[in-house]
């Protein structure tokens, strides 16, 4: 049985609303030959019969935010379409935290475990369509964590963070957010999962006026594993699906 609680998920999903519903973000044109598994940023209908797929004019419709799939690009071709817009890919950073965690590669001591979260998060990322650009084991302490995330906000669109499962994570998190920018920590839902609770960020560019312009999201989930690919699932896939791709 889920551990998620839906009437959280709901005020999550709200909050989102609020700061990023109306945000513009970057579409771009490629040939449909790379257009496997990019969410369309037109709609597209059919102007003719395709009696290879078995399709009349008025079957032929692609909305916005659908994910082309190889038959998509065969009838795309077979319409005449050399070139398709798409939305483009955010850029995200990866970030485990927690002295608890080591490398995959070594072998863990008393009290600590490998690190499988930024596997599955690299993992279920890669899924939903956007351009991983680092993934990182932050295991020092308040400021090295701080750093990291600073630097991770300054070079991706938005960063996927798992959080330490020691006593007073979260409340550290959360203060490092805060400390991010305006409006910084935007929902703390310490209660989202049996195993650990989710914060939200969202950091404006201050150098950056540009109307509509997405802030820089920041999702810190549960540091344990299972539970925060269930959080995933419910916050950020639907938060990418939503507002970089149109999906829903």
């Amino acid at each position: 049985m889920s551990s998620l609680r839906m009437d959280t998920i709901d005020e999550l999903k709200k909050t989102l609303d609020e700061y990023f519903d109306g945000c513009a973000w970057k579409d771009e044109d490629i040939p449909i030959s790379k257009a496997a598994g990019r969410y369309l940023a037109e709609d597209i209908s059919g102007t003719e019969d395709l009696p290879g797929f078995d399709l009349t004019a008025a079957q032929v419709c692609y909305k916005t935010g659908h994910r082309l799939t190889v038959r998509d690009i065969g009838i795309l071709a077979s319409m005449g379409k050399f070139m398709v817009s798409v939305w483009a890919k955010p850029y995200v950073t990866v970030l485990t935290t927690g002295e608890e965690w080591v490398s995959v590669l070594d072998k863990p001591g008393p009290d600590q475990m490998r690190d499988a979260n930024s596997f599955i998060m690299s993992a279920l990322l890669n899924e939903s369509g956007v351009q991983i650009v680092g993934m990182n084991l932050i295991r020092g302490k308040k400021a090295a964590v701080e750093e990291a995330v600073r630097s991770a906000v300054d070079h991706s669109d938005f960063v996927v963070l798992t959080m330490g499962t020691r006593m007073g994570a979260e409340a550290e998190m959360s203060e490092i957010i805060r400390g991010m920018g305006e409006p910084g920590v935007i929902e703390h839902a310490p209660v989202l999962t049996e195993g650990g609770g989710v914060i939200l960020g969202a950091i404006k560019d201050e150098f950056c006026h540009c109307a509509g312009r997405m802030p820089a999201f920041v999702a810190c989930l549960p540091g344990k594993p299972a539970e925060a690919l269930e959080a995933y699932q419910v916050v950020v896939d639907y938060f990418i699906r939503k507002y970089y791709f149109r999906n829903l």
